[in-house]
């Protein structure tokens, strides 16, 4: 179950929503792994530290942008692929897309 779903059906308190919060945050902070988000259109909405140092842009360059423009273009249709699969609901495992980095462009 998502952090996201365990707070909408659990009421709680602003005090215990700000701890969880908190912790995920510190969670997502401090994985190795990258982490980048996006809305359903595909706009990054969020990329935490890691993803920063993986392909050398800030979160203020990410944020806002498309993330198609991360990988190059041999990636677009396995990325469309993902992306489509995501949005009908279908878990994905094991799938490699190369990103590239802003020394790359």
């Amino acid at each position: 179950m998502s952090l996201g779903r365990y707070i909408k059906m659990k009421t709680i308190n602003k005090d215990e929503k700000k701890r969880i919060e908190s912790i995920a945050s510190e969670i997502i902070d401090s994985t190795t792994d990258a982490i980048i988000t996006t809305d359903l259109n595909g706009r990054i909405n969020f990329c935490n530290t890691s993803a920063e140092l993986l392909i050398c842009y800030s979160a203020k360059e990410m944020i806002g942008k498309s993330i198609v423009d991360f990988y190059p273009k041999e990636e677009h249709l396995k990325l469309g692929m993902l992306i489509e699969a995501l949005l009908k609901g279908t878990k994905i495992s094991n799938i490699e897309l190369t990103i590239k980095n802003k020394d790359e462009n």
